[in-house]
């Protein structure tokens, strides 16, 4: 996982790179406008109509009546400022148990660990210098590995993976702490179309997501064009 996160963090930004040096060579007349909550906005310098996304997009959702924490990296493009597609990489932080009684009344315990990937596509609603807020659906793939543990046993054995298909919405906010930092939250809800029976009804239900961004390559870029502050 830790190789792929860098993969992916290097070619965000390569990505971010092209983009700049693209807008760059169009000079600053490019404007238009876009429609948020309250009538259109007018875009203008130094505004970009492309540009490279790069979120830590992590979630908590409920299982066994405990708050069990999903990882999340997103990557990908913003075109317009309001719209932003790409790939997510999430996985649970640590394996979740679940005991079950067998037909005989005693107890399994099985572990399971999830990770899958996503495509997303998000709408910005409403945008200011200092706050945002958002729509975002995510529909991804990935594998649910599990292990079981026996009554009486104490050693978990493996089972096969399975493979997972879940469907998330959410709406969230973000407060812009500086022109290169922001943090947020929001409320979702997933859906598994594919999961194992014993858990599928639990992984189904509310998320509570927790984001940052940081704005890697607007730093960068920042260095020699100190108008970049101004995007927002």
């Amino acid at each position: 996982m830790r190789n792929r996160i860098v993969s992916i963090a290097w070619t965000v930004l390569s990505f971010g790179a092209l983009l700049s040096a693209s807008a760059q060579s169009n000079g600053h007349s490019w404007s238009d406008e876009v429609w948020i909550i309250g009538g259109n906005k007018e875009l203008r310098y130094p505004f970009k109509k492309w540009k490279p996304e790069l979120q830590f997009d992590g979630r908590y959702t409920v299982l066994n009546g405990e708050a069990a924490r999903i990882f999340g990296l997103r990557f990908g493009a913003e075109h317009k400022r309001v719209h932003r597609f790409g790939v997510g990489i999430y996985g649970w932080s640590s394996a979740i148990n679940e005991r079950v009684s067998n037909q005989t009344g005693k107890t399994e315990e099985f572990r399971y660990n999830l990770s899958y990937s996503s495509i997303f596509y998000e709408r910005v609603m409403y945008f200011s210098r200092k706050v945002e807020f958002a729509l975002t659906a995510h529909l991804g793939g990935g594998t649910i590995s599990s292990s079981v543990k026996a009554a009486g046993e104490t050693i978990f054995h493996s089972q096969d993976t399975q493979e997972v298909l879940p469907l998330e919405i959410s709406g969230s906010g973000f407060y812009n702490f500086t022109w290169w930092l922001s943090v947020g939250g929001g409320l979702g809800y997933r859906y598994m179309r594919r999961a194992p029976d014993i858990i599928r009804n639990q992984l189904n239900g509310q998320v509570y997501v927790l984001k940052a961004r940081l704005r890697i390559t607007k730093l960068l870029r920042s260095i020699y064009n100190k108008d970049v502050k101004n995007e927002y």
